[in-house]
């Protein structure tokens, strides 16, 4: 028997179907450290919110902990904090619902949901879930409301948020996750929750025994269904449709497209494949940098720094321990730079980029950031165009992995680095301090695999 659609779900489902529908089979996984860490916040924030409300609208104007029924909302109480709507397929439990005047079948007055959620910067996913709450309390009090509360981040903000009732899009999601919960189940397609879900190894062993074609990473659903009605399911069916092109480029200058077929070949037959003709610029002193920040509160912690200039290397590691001091990380990062006249940065992705971009914008420096974005380098970059590894994915953990390279930690990764930082932030121990200032460092096997490029 399958369990019944909670919010917890409604959240799966926005992340991933297929999870969504092991959760409605009743299946438990393994939290990550990362997924454990947000469940963990999410509900000291909960707590924090249900006393700050509560403490301003007063016991006698609030009710907590009850069934979500039409005779309970037409009390018009001012505030119901965590009450669950349950029916034979639906128990979802409402953070919290606020009385705003506006007409409906209850009256004068109708509620708006109230949703907490530890995102400092809100995205669409805490969106579209806020506006499933409110087309599920809709029918219930006659009205669908035209906006929610998002209360989210360390300081509980509060966000209004412009609710789209008439979205057909919500109602077939809702239908879709009653055709789930009624046996229907969807087809398994990996994506980057992935990464923090508690059913990641399961679906990725289930993944390779199927030779999935979502194995290959960056290939989206949109994709991956328009393969699926040209018959190739497969990554192997994949590989078997490439067709090297007798001209490319035409211009020196111009970078081949992404071949996805290419990449399965190349994991059909774990080779490397060279497409085009890739250029990696070359410089006497080469600098490699490596930043840890936290995407979500918008700042770097950690920028990790290895020079090498003829036979001599010497490793920087500079740290923030707030968001105020990071720009005193920066001009610690450019006074290693300006001590070399001729020299190429290298990195793996476009973060660094857009850090020297940030730090030049609002500090305001009379900084050569112009000069150091010409000789920036983002070797993901000429990766992802023209090297075809047969790895699943262009990630830096698979192709080092491929190339030799190994980390300290075998839970080394992006969301594990998040963990460690807040356990730092939370006891200042110098353990995690070292775990991640080891991981930055190891973090560049790109430096250990560049003369293989």
């Amino acid at each position: 028997m399958t369990a019944k659609i909670t919010i917890d779900i409604l959240e799966s489902y926005l992340q991933c179907k297929y999870k969504c529908y092991l959760q409605l089979l009743g299946e438990q996984g393994t939290p990550s450290a990362y997924e454990q860490l947000m469940r963990d916040t999410r509900h000291r924030l909960r707590l924090a919110a249900r006393d700050t409300l509560l403490s301003q609208y007063g016991a006698s104007e609030s009710v907590c902990h009850r069934a979500l029924t039409t005779t309970l909302l037409a009390q018009s109480v001012p505030l119901l904090w965590d009450v669950t709507l349950e029916d034979e397929r639906l128990s979802v439990r409402f953070d919290a619902l606020q009385r705003v005047p506006g007409p409906s079948q209850l009256g004068d007055f109708h509620y708006i949901p109230v949703f907490v959620h530890e995102a400092e910067r809100p995205s669409q996913h805490q969106r579209s879930l806020l506006e499933l709450c409110g087309v599920i309390l809709g029918p219930l009090q006659g009205r669908m409301p035209s906006y929610g509360l998002l209360r989210h981040g360390q300081d509980g903000h509060t966000r209004k948020i412009t609710l789209h009732p008439n979205d057909r899009r919500l109602e077939r999601w809702l239908q879709d996750m009653r055709n789930i919960q009624g046996g229907m189940p969807p087809p398994l397609i990996l994506n980057r929750h992935c990464q923090n879900c508690e059913f990641r190894q399961r679906c990725h062993d289930q993944a390779v025994a199927q030779d999935n074609l979502s194995l290959v990473r960056g290939m989206g659903e949109k994709e991956i269904t328009k393969y699926n009605r040209r018959g190739i399911f497969t990554v192997t069916q994949l590989s078997c449709t490439f067709r090297p092109r007798k001209r490319w480029p035409s211009s020196p200058h111009k970078v081949p497209p992404y071949q996805a077929a290419l990449k399965a070949l190349a994991i059909r037959e774990k080779k490397i494949y060279v497409y085009g003709t890739p250029e990696l610029p070359l410089c006497p002193t080469r600098i490699y940098v490596d930043l840890e920040g936290d995407l979500d509160r918008q700042f770097v912690y950690l920028l990790g720094m290895i020079v090498q200039s003829g036979e001599t290397e010497e490793r920087y590691s500079f740290w923030a321990d707030t968001p105020a001091d990071e720009l005193q990380l920066y001009q610690q990062f450019l006074a290693v730079v300006k001590r070399y006249e001729d020299f190429q940065l290298y990195t793996y992705g476009s973060y660094e980029t857009a850090f020297l971009q940030r730090m030049h914008k609002h500090t305001g420096l009379p900084t050569p950031a112009d000069h150091l974005l010409t000789r920036l380098v983002n070797i993901l970059s000429i990766v992802y165009a023209s090297v075809y590894f047969p790895t699943y994915s262009n990630g830096l953990k698979d192709i080092g992995r491929y190339l030799g390279c190994s980390w300290s930690s075998a839970h080394a990764s992006g969301p594990q680095s998040i963990v460690w930082r807040r356990q730092w932030e939370a006891t200042q121990s110098a353990i995690f301090k070292q775990q991640l200032t080891t991981y930055n460092m190891e973090d560049s096997p790109l430096r250990k695999g560049h003369s293989r490029f």
